[in-house]
């Protein structure tokens, strides 16, 4: 079964929601009640998927600039090797 792009999200966001308000309000040092565990983490939660798109759309960008300057490293081999058996 395969599921929609938006449906992913939705149950990440639910998954995230669920594991910090479980984790604020059982946590050994200074608990928190449930409410202000599901506010915080009502809160918090958005934040963290953004942190995490941003940092995947980051990774992704220099990526492609070290496949980018690979090819152009690698051109720049073939040339000088090319002018060496030309000259």
């Amino acid at each position: 079964m395969t599921l929609s792009k938006p449906m992913k999200y939705v149950l990440l966001f639910l998954a995230l929601y669920v594991a910090g308000v479980l984790y604020l309000h059982f946590r050994p040092r200074h608990p928190m009640g449930w409410g202000e565990a599901l506010l915080f983490t009502l809160v918090i939660t958005p934040v963290i998927l953004l942190w995490w798109r941003v940092r995947d759309w980051m990774m992704d960008r220099s990526r492609e600039a070290g496949e980018g300057m690979r090819e152009a490293r690698l051109a720049r081999k073939r040339e000088r090797r090319e002018a060496r058996r030309a000259g």
